[in-house]
């Protein structure tokens, strides 16, 4: 009786020590891992932690023109419950997280759009309002429309930086409100909007009940939200040209011919070679 008493302290004791084994090294493991973590990243915890704050903050506000992408959170981003915004598998695309790790999403923040308009306008300190509302009007159009349409002539990067509906950059309404004209042939930042709420989609005969009651907006179908013209507005950049003391020349240059180069090439269809590749579908707009 004595001797299975202290067989089974014994026992208990190894398993006791196991565990305390498991839980030490556990720590350890995780002691190294953080220090590894924050020796090898470039930026700090609290950095991190603002980084984290700026993602999860997107604009809900209306400017007198558009919505930020966050009144689209509630139906078109995450649903906990996995009902909504997954595929047959069950699996999360939800458009809205899709959308705001895009170069279209943190088109106003780029640093490197931003370090390269700050290098012209100081090259050509005499041109900064025409160069920053020019650039401001594909880079943060939500900031830079709603100003025009409020009676601006034009729009630089000192107001850009304090709207929180511009550093949304390409914003959903970016797109969804462009109406069809011009559709194909205009460039170099001639967008046009609707001036009513009004979301322009590519489904038939939607159910507009629920935008209409959380954002005021009405969706509509309209054909041109499928089409590659539609990017053709930004996508296409024709500029004066200056001479090396910043004198207008009287010319013209293509700076970005993206759309064009697109509808040149073998994809653009019906042309008999044609792969039928478009450029809102590689965007994820038909999710």
């Amino acid at each position: 009786m004595q001797r299975s008493t202290l067989a089974n302290h014994r026992s208990g004791w190894r398993i006791w020590g196991v565990m305390a084994a498991v839980v030490v090294i556990t720590l350890s493991t995780k002691t190294i891992s953080m220090a590894t973590v924050d020796s090898d990243t470039f930026h700090t915890q609290s950095e991190y932690a603002y980084f984290t704050l700026l993602m999860d903050t997107l604009p809900s506000t209306y400017n007198g023109l558009f919505m930020g992408s966050g009144a689209c959170v509630s139906c078109h981003g995450f649903d906990t419950a996995f009902v909504a915004n997954v595929d047959m598998e069950g699996t999360d695309i939800n458009l809205v997280d899709d959308w705001r790790a895009t170069m279209m999403a943190n088109s106003a923040k780029d640093p490197f759009w931003r370090a390269k308009v700050s290098h012209e306008v100081l090259t050509y300190p005499q041109h900064q309002t025409i160069i920053e509302d020019k650039c401001t009007a594909c880079h943060a159009p939500l900031g830079h429309f709603a100003a025009i349409h409020a009676g601006a002539t034009h729009y630089s990067i000192a107001e850009m930086a304090d709207d929180p509906l511009a550093l949304d950059g390409v914003s959903c309404l970016a797109c969804h409100q462009q109406t069809p004209e011009g559709n194909d042939t205009s460039h170099s930042g001639d967008l046009h909007f609707e001036t009513d709420r009004i979301a322009y989609g590519p489904f038939q005969s939607p159910l507009s009940s629920p935008m209409l009651q959380a954002t005021q907006y009405e969706p509509l179908f309209s054909p041109h939200t499928k089409e590659s013209g539609i990017c053709a507005s930004c996508h296409t950049l024709i500029t004066e040209t200056i001479d090396l003391e910043g004198n207008l020349t009287g010319g013209t240059f293509v700076e970005q011919a993206t759309y064009h180069e697109w509808l040149n090439s073998n994809y653009p269809p019906p042309k008999p070679t044609a792969k039928i590749a478009t450029c809102l579908p590689l965007k994820g707009s038909f999710i």
